[in-house]
């Protein structure tokens, strides 16, 4: 099991365990190429719904300007906004879309970003009513903010092709 958890370390997937029917995991992420997966756990009665907390820090060099989650390992779960319960960055409420069939979930935060060295707390709602999974994997990582220049020669880029339309 050692071998299996070093190897894994060195792969940089992490998998740690998240317990009862509201999840939880704390990491530490340092390249923004970098994402991580969890064994998120319902095992409690109906209804199958919970909270998956994730902590993480950002110890790269690079701002995050939006955050992903993605459900595998898990058909027919799927992250919602039941009840008012949207998802938060540090206990305020962030800009987000679902797609996927609700699989997929981005945050989005450009005006207050994850700056190196910064931690910060993801909470967001998942739904496992529909199969009643016991066990459901949740896998995550960072964008990060696009550089000004690479912006500008984006924005040239555009105005260049709508130039050459004309």
């Amino acid at each position: 099991m050692k071998k299996i958890l070093l190897m894994l370390a060195v792969l940089g997937l992490v998998v740690p365990m998240a317990k009862a029917h509201d999840g939880q995991a704390t990491v530490e992420i340092s390249g923004v190429g970098q994402s991580f997966e969890v064994i998120a756990n319902h095992v409690d009665d109906a209804p199958w719904k919970g909270l998956f907390t994730l902590t993480v820090t950002n110890s790269g060099t690079q701002a995050w300007g939006d955050f992903h989650f993605g459900i595998f390992n898990g058909p027919g779960v799927v992250f919602g906004t039941n009840g008012g319960l949207y998802p938060t960055m540090n206990g305020n409420p962030v800009n987000f879309a679902l797609s996927n069939g609700d699989t997929q979930l981005d945050l989005y935060f450009y005006n207050t970003p994850v700056l190196p060295s910064q931690q910060v707390t993801f909470v967001v709602y998942t739904d496992n009513t529909a199969n009643q999974n016991a066990m459901f994997g949740v896998c995550f990582y960072p964008t990060p903010v696009p550089e000004p220049a690479t912006l500008a020669i984006l924005g040239l880029g555009g105005l260049a092709l709508l130039r050459k339309r004309k």
